[in-house]
């Protein structure tokens, strides 16, 4: 079962296992969410993460911008049981058994020949991948 729902399409809306909004305060924290989101195994380097969404600054200025950056979703994830992301000293995970992402799940849907997947997927499609989330760098 799903621990945080993430809702890509349309917007950014994150919501736990029972439906209720968890509030991502910074664009930077939402946009490190969307890009783990949506990686392979929902993993990525720290340096890559680092570079991708802290290039105006520093190596490592950009490395503490990150550190500071999980953190921050470390605490607004403390309700969450169990916790979606994990990090060691190389990479950071997203744990695709404990998250649905909209944008994932109508990737796989687009594919099926069923026409109430088909359906169901038509139903994900509320706007263009994260709208109005834009960050500078």
């Amino acid at each position: 079962m799903a621990v945080l729902d993430l809702k890509l399409l349309g917007g950014f809306v994150t919501l736990d296992g029972g439906g209720r909004p968890v509030m991502i305060a910074a664009k930077k924290n939402r946009a490190l969410l969307a890009v783990l989101a949506l990686a392979p195994n929902g993993a990525a380097t720290r340096e890559k993460l680092a570079g991708l969404l802290w290039s105006d600054r520093g190596p490592e200025q950009a490395r503490s911008s990150f550190r500071q950056a999980l953190v921050a979703l470390r605490k607004e994830f403390s309700g969450l049981d169990p916790q979606p992301l994990t990090a060691d000293d190389e990479r950071v995970r997203l744990d695709p058994e404990r998250i649905e992402v909209d944008a994932v799940k109508l990737a796989a849907l687009s594919k099926s020949r069923s026409a109430d997947e088909l359906a169901l997927a038509a139903t994900l499609c509320t706007g263009p991948l994260l709208d109005g989330l834009l960050i500078r760098s």
